[in-house]
């Protein structure tokens, strides 16, 4: 196992290794309790070696309280030492250690010198992360979850040590329980790092077998101490002792070469308990397919080929290796699979090679390891037809010539072609699928590349690429109709870009995708894939409907604003048709479906996550609220669901006797602009235009608005603009009947020459661009959905 590992130069081999070192140096510096002072280049040593580990991986975080346990335990045994001596010998070991570790970490991670604090918060942070959440589920026991407790690594060690070092180790416990000797500070550092490591470990919730990998080092340790010691006391069997333990040990390792990962205890019955308790492979069987495939297809160098770890089969496989997350199998000519992903999905793996022709079997180990299957009819990847017939702009910066979405087998697929306007830049990608209501369900930000990952100041003159994303599918997300919307960010300031038509018109600053249906997923969700932040114990109908837990996307809201509700659901059983849920807030009272996805056709176990939305009525007086939920036709009492901080705010219904223009317009169907107050028409170049508008809507508005305000030129283009939330607040937040007051500053260039120029209103939805259809006193639809003020502004040079 070590060695495997150690081989691979996996992170957790470097980690074992500078763990070792830096705990060979500890017991070095302390074996002499005699002294008065531990050996001081020793103990730099040590935490110069646990500065290493700390950089390679953040479990090492662990050294440090149990250094300092080790050096307190030393400290009791400095029996002949005054209190004011043991004082200073901690502190100088104290000194020597922020030294060492100071270096170390300063010196060796740049980052340190920029932000030391965000980096000691991002690497406690990741730690923190594994603790509380596990994402991608294994196997053991027999069960396939996230969190297997803490059984896991004491079975899978004991699995993983050779026969030499399990029988060797249950000597050292022998050796420790009989002979005084054996009871020495040093080698108790071994067993207690051993207990304490793992202990730490076992407490996240992501767990692999390779994590417990610094502790081996120190076992083999023992164990060959244990064996030396029995070849000492057996002085005419020393040599058959030795020999025998170094012969043993080169025999395990020699009959699972060149894969010594696929080794398991024969004390504790080998590959074959061990693939019923643990997970066994680490691709070994996919490289093996690779070279058969090489050796016996003459013609694999035109061929394709997937498996479930694309860069354990590149690399011998000779035609092009496909990759299962993008492709599927439908496209590829061979499919392999491995005891790994059966042993994750059976059920899976049976159905994707249901109807796959089997083309070999490899047996390593004692186990059938992996298995290569021909696809009879694969099917020819076509490259997406994304382009449209009129490109959509990011400003002037970069061009999206088309795109499109996909959705199969639990994933999102969204494809882009892009091209760049101007050369350079670096952008980032915001992808969010959404629902039919608008709700987000996941998403992701990347950089935007090309399909070598680079940047875009590195790509060629007049290249486009045509990128596909994976948007991850939440477990438990209801199948249905979803959308993808796309932004795209400057990544120095993180300003979001403007969609423009190729005629310059605004189409808002999102761009959203057709409609895709997504499936149901071929297997109901894990409790333990949840991240639920409130769980709950509630059960309707017997128990055959329980509501695992909530959260509620805001817990203070403005009066008028909308909260999301997040409710987990599990189906025990079959379930009845077309469930209605009924949320409350104060008076207020909401009625939606349980689910888009019917509860009749829920399958046994299902688990379904839903987003509900529950309007805050505009006229709810300031306080606490508590939110509550019933389902409709049970004798079940309702559920609370949190509470809801909410502020009212102050609205004004009358409009003001002292408006200036009293005006008559109408913008869509509810909202109307009554008047204009504008403060000095007359300006000068670089000063500020400074007017109001008063709106007054009929209804609360349903949608997000913002009001634009454009100076024009003579000739009817923009010279500059104002662009906001009417009165500062989500429209959605209005009341009917609601006086808006909107106060605009519009800075004018200072190149502007001195003339006539007058002033444009409107409203439209930023996330398309679509302004709200204007009208004047007489219900003429205006030019560009635009409002020309009837005030204009003179513009004039200092002198005048």
């Amino acid at each position: 196992f070590l060695s495997g590992l150690s081989g691979l130069l996996h992170v957790d081999g470097l980690l074992a290794t500078f763990v070792t070192l830096s705990l060979l140096f500890l017991c070095r510096s302390i074996v002499n309790v005699q002294s008065p002072r531990p050996l001081w280049h020793a103990l730099f040593f040590f935490f110069l070696m646990a500065g290493f580990a700390i950089l390679t991986k953040s479990p090492a975080l662990l050294l440090l309280p149990f250094t300092g346990l080790v050096l307190f335990i030393y400290t009791l045994r400095l029996a002949d030492k005054t209190v004011a001596e043991r004082i200073r010998w901690l502190i100088w070991a104290g000194s020597i250690w922020l030294i060492a570790l100071v270096i170390t970490l300063f010196l060796l991670l740049p980052a340190f010198w920029v932000s030391p604090q965000h980096v000691v918060g991002t690497i406690t942070g990741i730690a923190g992360r594994h603790i509380e959440q596990a994402f991608r589920p294994t196997f053991f026991m027999g069960r396939v979850g996230l969190n297997h407790g803490p059984l896991f690594y004491p079975v899978t060690m004991i699995f993983r040590l050779s026969p030499i070092t399990l029988s060797g180790l249950i000597l050292a416990l022998f050796l420790t329980a009989r002979h005084k000797s054996w009871r020495v500070m040093t080698r108790w550092l071994w067993w207690g790092w051993a207990v304490f490591f793992v202990a730490g470990i076992s407490v996240a919730s992501k767990k692999f077998d390779r994590y417990a990998l610094p502790v081996f080092p120190g076992l083999i340790i023992l164990a060959v101490l244990a064996w030396y010691e029995v070849g000492n006391r057996l002085v005419r069997w020393r040599r058959f002792v030795w020999g025998g333990m170094i012969l043993g040990q080169l025999v395990y390792l020699a009959a699972f070469w060149p894969y010594p990962l696929l080794a398991f205890n024969p004390l504790a019955g080998g590959p074959a308990v061990a693939a019923q308790v643990m997970t066994v492979g680490w691709g070994e069987g996919i490289g093996m397919a690779g070279r058969w495939l090489a050796a016996h297809d003459e013609s694999a160098a035109e061929k394709t080929a997937v498996s479930g770890i694309a860069p354990a089969l590149a690399p011998f496989f000779p035609g092009e290796t496909l990759f299962m997350e993008e492709s599927g199998i439908a496209p590829a000519d061979y499919v392999i699979v491995t005891l790994n992903g059966r042993q994750l999905d059976a059920a899976a793996q049976a159905q994707m090679t249901a109807n796959l022709d089997l083309v070999h079997t490899f047996h390593f180990g004692g186990l059938d390891q992996a298995w290569i299957y021909a696809n009879p009819e694969p099917i020819e990847r076509v490259r997406p037809q994304v382009d449209w017939p009129e490109a959509r702009l990011f400003g002037d910066r970069v061009r999206l010539l088309g795109a499109d979405v996909q959705a199969e087998d639990g994933r999102i697929y969204f494809f882009a072609h892009w091209q760049l306007i101007q050369p350079g830049g670096r952008y980032i990608v915001r992808l969010d699928l959404l629902d039919e209501a608008g709700n987000r369900w996941s998403g992701l930000e990347t950089e935007l590349l090309n399909e070598v990952y680079h940047l875009p100041q590195y790509w060629a003159d007049g290249e486009s690429p045509l990128l596909s994303y994976k948007i991850p599918v939440p477990p438990g997300m209801p199948p249905g109709t979803y959308v993808v919307a796309l932004s795209l960010f400057n990544w120095n300031d993180g300003a979001q870009l403007p969609i423009l038509a190729a005629d310059g018109r605004f189409l808002g600053v999102t761009y959203r995708s057709e409609p895709v249906e997504v499936p149901l997923a071929a297997r109901p969700a894990l409790v333990e894939q949840l991240a639920i932040p409130h769980r709950t114990e509630a059960e309707w109908l017997n128990g055959r409907l329980q509501l695992l837990g909530y959260s509620l996307s805001r817990e203070e809201l403005l009066a008028g604003e909308t909260v999301t509700i997040d409710l987990f659901w599990q189906g025990t059983d079959k379930l009845p048709s077309e469930l209605k849920l009924l949320l409350t807030l104060g008076e207020t009272a909401v009625s939606y479906p349980l689910s888009r996805f019917d509860t009749a056709n829920w399958r046994v176990g299902e688990i379904v996550h839903e987003k509900y939305a529950l309007p805050v009525p505009p006229e709810m007086a300031t306080g606490t609220y508590t939110v509550q939920m019933q389902i409709n036709g049970t004798d079940e009492t309702a559920v609370s669901l949190g509470q809801l901080s909410i502020t009212a705010t102050d609205r004004q219904f009358t409009l003001p006797d002292d408006i200036a223009t009293p005006l008559q317009f109408q913008l869509g169907t509810d909202i109307l602009l009554q008047g204009l107050t504008l403060k000095t028409p007359q300006r000068q170049p670089g000063e500020v235009i400074q007017f109001t508008l008063y709106w007054q809507t009929k209804s609360q508005p349903d949608t997000l608005l913002s009001a634009f305000a454009h100076l024009l030129a003579p000739d009817g283009q923009v010279i500059a603009q104002d662009d906001h939330w009417p009165g500062g607040l989500p429209s959605q937040t209005w009341a009917a009947g609601q006086v808006i007051i909107d106060e605009f500053r519009i800075e004018i260039p200072p190149d502007v020459p001195p003339g006539i120029y007058p002033l444009a209103v409107g409203l439209y939805m930023p996330e398309n661009g679509q302004r709200l259809a204007a009208y004047d006193s007489f219900g003429n639809r205006l030019d560009n959905d635009r409002i020309i003020l009837p005030i204009e502004v003179e513009i004039v040079t200092a002198n005048e």
